[in-house]
């Protein structure tokens, strides 16, 4: 697992790596053990062995408060649903049995040789670089795990290793894949195309449309012209800002939140740098490389012979911090490019890397300050914890007030504009809205107003509804039913959709007329002519580039390079019609291809054992005879 963890590819597992680790670890072997027990306290069986209820309540919990670490005062329920954090848990404890029991299958031991490797290994256990035995005992202590416990732990961990890696092995590129790969990756195609625009046929159209053909058209699609049901509500709205200036928070209040919520403000290690960037290319000719490299070496030269780095940086940077001296500020390990990454944290502040050469080109690299990894200090975060007391205090005594006076509207018969008067609060009354709008006069945000209002019933005055800082009471007035409109009030609508209808049908067929045009071998511009309409050219494209016009489209660029040059192709986005036509198409370039060749098999051998390894383990999961206990998960 902890390998696994080690190789995690996003930023939400890097982040809180050694919190995880330590907490799954704690819940494994807290739990192992219990899977004699069956019946009620069974979640899932795996080939017969049993997760208990507690080790998966445990390990539910474990992901529930990584989440919880990374989105901080942002988690809420809705996003551990949206997550769903359960299936998750149920899932990881399911694979790793089953990887479990296929390695013992497989006859795998563990020495104790490479158990104290693994351990060593660990960074967290480090002090200097080097293993030090009391930090490893300090660290399971706080983590309550004993050496035993832990190290049973890493032999699974290590015995899940040796299966994954027996699988792995077996997993080897072809020359083919390769070359396929590297033309995926770095093909390139020109295009020119004519964009047209449904609108340019409306007028027109809009000149032959008959009566007859409007009302044909509502009759044919009067489901088209349904209005949905409607209501109308009063309300109240509770301001805030009356009580965010009697609330404050009192210094030692800030400390106490600080102390018991101290994991929120950790941060890891931290460099603040400059850099200049001479780029290169992801193209680039040798002869280019060498003319970016000589401007870096001159760069180097006079920023290691003393002249100020930032000064520097203005003048031959081709980065966007240029302007800046070449300041990227402070930013922690995973921001930036491996390369830059690992120079930039070798240095000590003031020391000039040499060279670095990344995907972007080269760079020199400066480091101005450090902060080793530790909690920011209180006087730092007070402000903004002060912020977080008064904002949860507020609406604390703001929800108070509000389901007071809702209990004081119900008591008096549902008599809002009673009570309204009463308290002198402004009572207000909104237009007709749909269940679905997104808007609402009146209403900042439409979306959560509009289903709370229509989940009310006649004279139900609604819980308080926190809209924003403020807090809402509703009671719906009038209801309209959805109904289809008479020809005669849809008549308007009816002729639009009608004129939008045909233009667009009139739009595609042009498109295909010109690209059949384009096929024959018409010059572009002459097919434009022909309805006054701008040719765009592009430079050479790959896949994930940004298409003029259109933006990013990378299912629109991977059919395009199915084609050919001078093969057309017309397709609709936003509302457009495209007629595009390849020009030039450049798939390999044997020389870069060489280059690239060691770099590109690693990451495809890479990917594809990841992808192997996955299949594997998902048939595996598929043939083994798993029994989850949905009633019981249902419940928790």
């Amino acid at each position: 697992m902890l390998k696994t963890l080690r190789e995690a590819q996003t930023w939400i597992i890097k982040a809180v790596l050694w919190v995880v680790v330590l907490a799954f670890i704690g819940t494994i072997f807290l739990v192992w053990g219990m899977g004699g027990r069956t019946g009620q306290n069974t979640i899932a069986t795996v080939r017969g062995t049993v997760i208990s209820l507690g080790e998966f309540q445990t390990a539910y919990q474990n992901l529930l408060d990584t989440y919880q670490r990374i989105y901080k005062d942002r988690f809420t329920p809705e996003l551990a649903q949206t997550l769903n954090l359960k299936q998750q848990a149920l899932e990881n404890l399911i694979q790793r049995h089953l990887l479990l029991q296929e390695a013992e299958k497989e006859g795998f031991v563990v020495t104790n040789a490479e158990l104290v490797e693994q351990i060593q290994s660990y960074p967290a256990f480090q002090v200097g670089g080097r293993f030090n035995k009391e930090r490893y005992r300090r660290i399971l202590q706080l983590n309550r795990l004993t050496p035993a416990d832990f190290e049973q732990q890493q032999r699974r961990d290590l015995l899940i290793q040796k299966l994954e890696k027996l699988i792995k092995d077996g997993v080897h590129i072809s020359e083919q894949e390769l070359r396929e790969a590297y033309a995926k990756q770095h093909g390139k195609i020109k295009l020119q195309f004519l964009t047209l625009l449904p609108s340019l046929f409306e007028e027109e159209i809009g000149k032959t449309l008959t009566e007859e053909e409007i009302q044909k058209y509502y009759e044919e699609n009067k489901e088209l012209f349904r209005h949905p049901e409607q209501v109308r509500v009063r309300y109240l709205v509770l301001d805030s800002k009356p009580i965010e200036e009697k609330v404050v928070i009192d210094d030692e209040a800030v400390a106490r939140y600080y102390e018991e919520h101290k994991e929120n403000y950790k941060q890891e290690e931290r460099v603040r740098a400059r850099h200049i960037l001479i780029k290169v290319a992801p193209d680039a000719k040798p002869e280019e490389e060498e003319k970016a490299k000589a401007r870096a070496e001159a760069a180097l030269k006079r920023v290691k012979s003393g002249e100020d780095f930032a000064t520097v940086a203005k003048e031959v940077s081709e980065g966007p911090s240029a302007s800046r001296g070449g300041d990227l500020g402070y930013f922690g390990r995973g921001a930036m490019v491996k390369p830059f990454e690992e120079v930039a944290f070798s240095l000590k502040p003031g020391e000039i890397s040499d060279l670095v050469r990344t995907d972007f080109g080269y760079h020199i690299i400066k480091v101005e300050d450090k902060k080793e990894a530790g909690y920011r200090p209180l006087e730092e975060v007070k402000k903004l914890i002060a912020n977080v007391l008064k904002r949860e205090e507020v609406d604390k005594q703001l929800r108070e007030k509000a389901e007071a006076l809702r209990e004081k509207i119900v008591d008096q018969g549902g008599n809002l504009e009673a009570v309204a008067a009463q308290e002198g609060i402004a009572l207000h009354t909104s237009p007709f809205f749909a269940q679905n709008a997104s808007k609402i006069e009146g209403i900042p945000y439409a979306r959560p107003f509009a289903t709370t209002a229509f989940s009310l019933k006649e004279d139900e005055v609604s819980e308080p509804l926190k809209v924003g800082r403020d807090y809402y009471l509703l009671q719906v007035m009038e209801r309209k039913a959805s109904y289809i409109p008479d020809f005669a009030e849809a008549k308007a609508e009816v002729r639009t959709k009608l004129l939008e209808s045909k233009a667009r049908k009139a739009a595609e067929e042009k498109a295909q007329a010109m690209a059949e045009e384009l096929k024959k071998g018409s010059p572009i511009e002459k097919v434009a002519a022909s309805m006054q309409l701008k040719v765009q050219k592009t430079d050479f494209l790959t896949r994930r580039d940004r298409l003029p016009d259109i933006g990013y489209n990378f299912t629109l660029l991977d059919t395009l390079f199915q084609l050919e040059p001078g093969e057309t192709r017309v397709e609709t986005v936003g509302g457009k019609y495209y007629v595009l036509q390849v020009v030039e198409k450049q798939l390999f370039d044997e020389e870069d291809f060489a280059k690239k060749r060691k770099e590109l098999a690693e990451q495809l051998q890479r990917t594809k054992e990841s992808l192997v390894f996955q299949a594997w383990l998902e048939a595996l999961q598929k043939q083994a005879d798993i029994r989850i206990n949905e009633d019981l998960l249902a419940l928790l």
